[in-house]
């Protein structure tokens, strides 16, 4: 899988407004550094590479009743907190793969 993105913020309260009065244009060394989000410079985000469901499963409940452990990460490609929590997620499966916690383990996005 790809690395989650970095989220895409505002460092300071003020950006949107600072953004409406044409800051990013006339300051745009600060304001890309600190207003990102607010004057539209936040990176492309590439969608997690998923992996194709199990040959014949056709819904999540099928999908669930195949694996002793299924870690389902639910999100928004859109949303930060979804963002950060990712590679959070992907640490946890690892973990519990490498160290044989369970014989079948299965991750999966919900987006």
């Amino acid at each position: 899988m790809k690395a989650a993105p970095v989220a895409c913020e505002d460092n300071n309260e003020g950006c949107a407004v600072w953004a409406k009065d044409g800051q990013c244009e006339a300051n745009p060394k600060y304001m890309e550094a600190q207003c990102q989000k607010s004057c539209g410079k936040c990176p492309e985000v590439d969608a997690p590479e998923l992996a194709d469901p199990p040959a014949g499963a056709v819904d999540f409940d099928t999908f669930v009743s195949m694996s002793e452990l299924v870690m389902v990460a639910f999100g928004a490609p859109w949303c930060p907190w979804s963002r950060k929590l990712t590679p959070v997620w992907e640490e946890v499966f690892r973990t519990v793969r490498e160290e044989s916690l369970l014989s079948q383990v299965r991750y999966m996005y919900v987006f």
